[in-house]
């Protein structure tokens, strides 16, 4: 799917709409496979995260394990939502570099290969300036009159809700690089004005089923 933007919208509008339609649409699409295959490795293939933390209303005492994405979204339409389910023990985002040293000889668990022509992005919904989940995940974002993709965050403010994406590209050998706030946060590099006349095609990956 392929959507060009008009000069008065914002590339993060565009990404919920790209979002809404594959879930609507992710039972009959024939999704690419970009899960790992047994004898690749995190040092010569470069992964972004995939997982939805729940948000800090979740935690160790709060029965989550039946939960699935739309228990957590409550019919919120274009908010993105990946197997598996995180939760902290507080009001903390997950530590993403734990969470690598944990599980980087398999990381499928909580991650997706990055391939060629695809990028790492982070989606982070607040309401009223609350943080209310965050989902890590694979996309594809092709920029008009760029060569490359650098770190770059799209804001959009709706009513009291904030929707954030950033997005980048990982290295073989490293950390995911959508791994957390201090990464990409306020004061990453903001993608400048022509991005609003991206194109942006997410590919959605198969989510991890809960066990």
């Amino acid at each position: 799917m392929s959507i060009i933007f008009s000069s008065e919208m914002k590339a993060i509008y565009l990404l919920s709409v790209g979002l809404i339609y594959f879930c609507k649409t992710v039972a009959s699409l024939e999704e690419p496979n970009t899960t790992l295959a047994p004898v690749e490795n995190y040092k010569t293939n470069p992964y972004c995260f995939r997982f939805t933390w729940m948000g800090p209303k979740y935690n160790k005492d709060t029965p989550y394990k039946n939960l699935s994405c739309d228990n957590i979204l409550k019919k919120a339409k274009g908010i993105p939502c990946f197997h598996p389910l995180v939760i902290t023990n507080n009001t903390n985002v997950p530590d993403t570099n734990y969470m690598w040293e944990e599980y980087k000889d398999k990381p499928s668990q909580i991650a997706c290969r990055l391939v060629r022509g695809e990028v790492c992005a982070r989606y982070s919904y607040r309401y009223n300036g609350a943080i209310e989940n965050i989902t890590y995940m694979c996309a594809k974002l092709n920029v008009d009159n760029e060569s490359s993709t650098s770190t770059s965050c799209f804001k959009e403010d709706r009513l009291g809700r904030e929707i954030e994406v950033c997005v980048c590209e990982s290295a073989a050998g490293r950390t995911p690089c959508n791994r957390s706030t201090i990464v990409l946060a306020d004061g990453a590099p903001v993608a400048p004005m022509m991005l609003l006349l991206a194109v942006v095609q997410l590919l959605l990956i198969k989510c991890l089923q809960l066990r």
